[in-house]
């Protein structure tokens, strides 16, 4: 594969032997094939080649012979999921809702895991320039990390004014000391789980994927509330870096 800055001419036919005009068409859903990913790669500049290996260094040694090499790597499980490793909660849960839903709609997706259109729009353009979503859907190592039948991700979704009840203060009160019941209780079983497999951080400071995975499977919670109590187990001051400042573990405060 020619590195940044050498003709597109020369390498476009001989990388995928499909044309490199960019689609015309809406993204749709489903899974893309090797080819599929080929031909995106290839239709993009170099610059835009160069700004992919920047976002995934995996993908850079060994170098790749051809842009199908590439994509054969790129779409491949292990290297996909070190490109969710370093992604937030939202990008990952529009991801899933991709593979989930067969769509790269934003507004099937918005209204089905109530993001907001624009964290939906901000997601699906990130899983795009990481080239794990191309315009014929999610590429196969996508699909296999979240399985079979993957879940659609639900959001925090705020009722209208309309649907909103008022409540008596001795009713809200019950509520939300039930609420702080539950919030200390997932704290502690998260605190139990990390005190037994520390939680590796990533350079951006905060989990992966399989932490993340790993720990809402501990609390039986969504990757999504899973993320709320570590947020809020670390901002009380709960949770710490080892000695080597490489996993988060609880803190002293913690064990006091």
């Amino acid at each position: 594969m020619s590195t940044p800055g050498t003709s597109r001419t020369s390498r476009t036919r001989a990388a995928t032997g499909q044309d490199a005009t960019p689609p015309t068409q809406p993204p749709t859903g489903g899974i893309a094939g090797t080819d599929d990913l080929a031909a995106t790669l290839t239709a993009r500049s170099d610059a835009e080649i160069a700004q992919l290996l920047q976002s995934r260094r995996d993908l850079i040694a060994p170098p790749s012979s051809s842009f199908t090499t590439l994509a054969a790597r790129a779409g491949g499980r292990p290297s996909v999921e070190i490109a969710l490793a370093d992604l937030g909660a939202q990008p990952l849960a529009v991801a899933q809702a991709v593979v989930a839903l067969g769509t790269q709609d934003a507004g099937v997706i918005s209204r089905a895991t109530g993001l907001g259109a624009d964290d939906v729009a901000a997601g699906l353009e990130r899983l795009r320039h990481l080239a794990l979503v191309v315009e014929a859907g999610a590429v196969p190592g996508l699909a296999e990390v979240f399985g079979p039948r993957p879940q659609v991700p639900q959001a925090p979704v705020a009722p209208r004014p309309e649907e909103l009840e008022v409540q008596e203060a001795a009713a809200v009160a019950d509520q939300a000391s039930r609420a702080a019941e539950e919030l200390v209780r997932l704290a502690t079983v998260l605190l139990e789980e990390w005190g037994r497999e520390a939680g590796a951080i990533l350079r951006t400071g905060g989990v992966g994927v399989r932490v993340l995975t790993r720990t809402a499977q501990a609390l039986q919670e969504s990757t999504q509330v899973t993320a709320t109590v570590i947020e809020m187990a670390a901002g009380a001051g709960l949770l710490g870096l080892d000695e080597d400042g490489e996993t988060w573990v609880p803190s002293r405060e913690a064990a006091a």
